[in-house]
């Protein structure tokens, strides 16, 4: 990694025991769980499609992609609506989360670089981890969620 990860603020949002930060400026909405439409052929990683004021927007089971389990929806799970860039443009994606947490402030100093031993998820999913009271938000790199492959292949096959 090398670089120094940029402070700022981070949407902080819970998948089963672990506590996960988006930096805020690629969130774009949180929503309550519509009704989610499965798409036959799609990833296991894929849940399926949303209705967001007309547009089609795809939803990814984020612990699933992690860990292997799948999300189960519960009264505060939540859909968090992300941009991505890759090289067609731009495309909105949901994550799915067991809950949305809060918004916190974290400086270069709070941040340290993601371990390279102990985690299940991958290392290149992950910005840093953020130091935070007694505890350790995974600062998610949304940009290295999928590859530009896996970001084209998801949203060819919902179009």
């Amino acid at each position: 990694m090398g670089d120094k990860i940029k402070s700022g603020q981070y949407l902080t949002f819970q998948i089963g025991d672990e506590f996960f930060g988006l930096e805020v400026f690629c969130v774009k909405e949180i929503l309550e769980i519509p009704a989610i439409t499965v798409v036959p052929g799609m990833s296991k990683v894929v849940r399926g499609i949303v209705n967001i004021r007309g547009l089609v927007v795809p939803v990814i089971d984020v612990k699933q992609k992690f860990i292997g389990e799948k999300t189960e929806i519960g009264k505060n799970s939540v859909i968090i609506v992300i941009e991505l860039h890759n090289s067609e443009g731009t495309s909105l994606m949901g994550i799915m989360a067991d809950s949305a947490r809060s918004v916190i402030n974290l400086t270069t100093d709070d941040i340290e670089e993601p371990p390279s031993y102990g985690s299940s998820i991958n290392k290149n999913y992950l910005k840093g981890v953020g130091k935070v009271d007694d505890g350790f938000i995974l600062l998610i790199n949304s940009q290295m969620l999928f590859s530009e492959e896996e970001l084209n292949s998801v949203t060819d096959g919902v179009f």
